[in-house]
């Protein structure tokens, strides 16, 4: 996470001026697991921290004074909710602040990459020349986006952009949302029922909102609904997709790429070692996994943690 120095100042404009902030990283949360070594755990009133952190029960119950949580996220499955809401401990995030990070294009350019890569091959095309020393441009045959039917789940910030863009050149572009309001006049002849969109699409983005209790959303029943030779680009939690209906897939090659830049529970110890989608990709399947970081661009990390401060600030206020 960058460094922001409101973020570093937040307890300053606090009316609780002893009450701490600490900022969570990954490298030292591992270092300092659950509560060893932390000597300030009663005067600490708020927490920052991203996606890499598990606060579950057992390490926020250590923090007798804790206030508010704030993640300069917009999703929050890495936050034990149930037990703030009984510890009366406040999530401030960006999930319900979209108006005030619209113009943040960082994830939308990593769909966008994946979308490109999955595709046009070009991160076979660089791995075999540089381990096999192969100049040829026929290895990985592949097509113009333009001639894809283009599918997007989701047609909220990420999903809405990536619409706008992608009409700019691809002649056909659906989208699907359960919220109805989503479909407006502008773009009704775009909008499929689900199972249309699945079966007809040749590209699918993935761009769903998802948070911790949700059901699977692309369950077994619905991946089989799938146009076969199908790609996949998932830009919204690893969560919202069977994974083993998804791996046997992609083995048999119903789903002819998958790219993804997010992984199940990310914040576990070694959960690379043991994805089978990483395992896949290993192996040479059409598997490209980035680690999460669609909203990892230095002037968009600074612009997200400046919002949370100022969130924060109010609340406190």
């Amino acid at each position: 996470m960058a460094t922001n120095n409101k973020l570093g100042l937040l307890h300053i404009q606090s009316n609780s001026p002893n009450l701490k902030v600490i900022k969570l990283y990954k490298d030292n949360f591992i270092y300092h697991k659950y509560h060893a070594d932390f000597n300030l755990h009663d005067d600490i009133g708020v927490i920052i921290c991203g996606l890499e952190i598990n606060l579950n029960k057992d390490f926020l119950s250590t923090f007798k004074h804790l206030r508010v949580i704030g993640t300069n996220t917009t999703s929050i499955s890495h936050i034990d909710q149930d037990f703030c809401l009984k510890q009366k401990i406040k999530i401030v995030s960006l999930r319900d602040n979209f108006n005030k990070i619209f113009n943040i294009t960082s994830s939308v350019e990593i769909a966008l990459g994946l979308l490109i890569n999955s595709i046009r091959n070009i991160h076979l095309y660089s791995r075999d020349l540089l381990t096999n020393n192969s100049h040829s441009r026929d290895t990985y045959p592949s097509y113009q986006l333009s001639s894809y039917r283009i599918g997007i789940l989701g047609l909220g910030r990420i999903g809405s952009m990536l619409k706008l863009i992608l009409d700019t050149f691809c002649p056909t572009v659906y989208f699907y949302d359960s919220d109805k309001t989503k479909v407006t006049e502008n773009n009704r002849n775009a909008f499929l029922p689900l199972h249309d969109l699945l079966s007809k699409s040749d590209i699918i983005l993935i761009c769903i909102s998802w948070s911790n209790g949700d059901p699977i959303f692309l369950d077994q029943k619905k991946i089989n609904k799938l146009k076969k030779g199908v790609h996949i680009i998932n830009i919204s939690r690893a969560e919202v997709i069977d994974e083993k209906c998804l791996v046997n897939n992609i083995k048999s090659e119903n789903i002819l790429s998958y790219a993804s830049d997010v992984l199940p529970v990310e914040y576990e110890h070694r959960v690379i070692d043991k994805s089978p989608l990483i395992d896949l990709s290993r192996e040479g399947y059409r598997v490209l996994i980035t680690p999460h970081i669609g909203g990892s661009a230095v002037d968009a990390m600074h612009k997200t943690e400046e919002v949370l401060a100022d969130l924060i600030i109010q609340d406190f206020a």
